[in-house]
């Protein structure tokens, strides 16, 4: 198997690119740093054949050497590692920043770096969930609820909830929200893969 990436002009990963862009059909976070000139375009080959492209970029006069797009044909996807491998190595990039929604750039990132942290969460517009408790209702919170509440969460009494409090027993995409026992609604929740957790890694050494 022979693997080559090469540095290309923009519009070369054009057509790829429509097919991340569908694929992904979502608001892509970094969109925009195509169109502004802030990334480089790396074209995949394997075997001769051209198989994905991926962007490596940074913001305005920052050096390159930021993932932030990584995309390989379906069919060729078992060899999505050695690829990506091969694509850090040619562009010398020093990290990848990915918004977990992007199911195979989030693999590239645990399988290739560390020091993983996630500095914006996202929520991912997915089902309406119906959860609800039967005779609950809704009420301001009064000075005995303190002690319930998270140190974030607290108020002064009778002043409402500054923010919905969420309680689950186990993960799940959506969760209820409950106010000290006496009303619910519902949250979308982000698991790792449904949701748009930003998260910037630094490979391993």
């Amino acid at each position: 198997m022979t693997i080559d990436v090469t540095l290309v002009p923009p519009e070369s990963i054009r057509p790829l690119r429509d097919l991340y862009r569908q694929e992904m059909n979502c608001q892509i976070i970094h969109d925009s740093w195509h169109g502004r000139g802030w990334t480089d375009s790396y074209l995949l080959r394997l075997d001769g054949r051209v198989v994905g492209y991926g962007l490596v970029g940074g913001i305005r006069a920052n050096p390159k050497d930021v993932v932030t797009e990584f995309y390989v044909l379906p069919v060729h996807r078992a060899a999505a590692l050695p690829l990506f491998r091969q694509l850090a190595a040619a562009s010398q990039a020093r990290s990848v920043e990915v918004q977990t929604n992007d199911i195979l750039l989030t693999l590239m990132l645990f399988d290739c770096a560390g020091r993983i942290e996630s500095h914006v969460v996202l929520f991912h517009d997915a089902l309406t969930t119906g959860l609800s408790v039967p005779g609950a209702t809704s009420r301001k919170v009064a000075e005995a609820d303190q002690e319930r509440l998270l140190p974030t969460r607290r108020r002064a009494a009778g002043t409402g909830w500054s923010k919905p409090v969420a309680t689950s027993s186990r993960p799940a995409e959506s969760c209820s929200i409950t106010t000290s026992r006496t009303a619910t609604s519902s949250w979308p929740w982000p698991s790792l893969t449904a949701g748009a957790a930003m998260a910037a890694t630094w490979f391993k050494s």
